[in-house]
């Protein structure tokens, strides 16, 4: 019973969701049947994602051409999702844009346009209405949204999509278990950008309300846009 496929499935899954990268990585070395998922899985562990990039894409390559047995569809799938994700890491996003095009994965098209500054693009991609989108509307696409309303002025919209986001954010980190710390990672992550979201809403309004002939104080206005910048500067990483 614990061999069978699905058993394995059922676990790599809950591993994934849980972010126990080397414990997902681990039952895969028990389960992979080719050089290429232990090779690329070790590199990728490591921090070496150049090279876990180029194992698994030249798997990728050799299954499309026919050369690869024995290899389940399961694990080829994981071949292209650490080839994405590796991709991710070294910032290739154009590369990422490509492949989703290609597939037509939406939600990745979304975020792919986003790094990339697309805007154009992304307006053009993106639902006018969540309640009309097709994709399904996590806390990663109404940040999306926040950055695009912000980025065409739409400040009010913004702040709406952003009250949206940490509705979900928050469901999301109370359906996460009390013990353990990799899955909250991501989730604070978010967090932060919703932190720096407000903050620069907040600069576009005090900008805003400076250029009004009959706004009384423009200095106040300016303080307080000093202030959040100099909270991002000391939020800077130091070396």
């Amino acid at each position: 019973y614990p061999q069978e496929a699905r058993c394995f499935d059922a676990l790599a899954e809950l591993y994934r969701l849980l972010g126990e990268q080397d414990a997902l990585v681990g039952l895969w070395r028990q389960r992979c049947n080719s050089d290429v998922t232990r090779a690329g899985l070790a590199l990728a562990q490591h921090g070496h994602w150049q090279e876990a990039n180029d194992v698994f894409f030249r798997g990728m390559q050799r299954a499309s051409a026919g050369q690869v047995s024995g290899v389940t569809k399961t694990e080829l799938c994981l071949w292209e999702t650490n080839w994405l994700n590796s991709a991710k890491q070294l910032n290739q996003w154009e590369l990422v844009a490509d492949f989703s095009r290609s597939v037509e994965h939406t939600e990745m098209q979304l975020h792919s346009l986003w790094r990339q500054n697309d805007w154009a693009g992304l307006k053009d991609l993106l639902p006018q209405s969540p309640a009309t989108s097709e994709v399904e509307e996590t806390p990663e696409v109404y940040i999306i949204r926040v950055y695009s309303a912000l980025n065409s002025g739409r400040v009010t919209e913004a702040e709406q999509y952003w009250k949206q986001a940490v509705k979900l954010l928050l469901d999301r980190w109370w359906k996460l278990p009390e013990t353990g710390a990799a899955a909250h990672i991501p989730v604070l992550h978010s967090f932060h950008v919703m932190v720096e979201l407000q903050e620069s809403t907040r600069i576009l309004v005090e900008l805003s309300n400076a250029q009004r002939p009959q706004h009384q104080n423009p200095g106040h206005c300016r303080t307080l846009i000093q202030d959040v910048m100099e909270t991002w500067r000391l939020r800077t990483p130091n070396r």
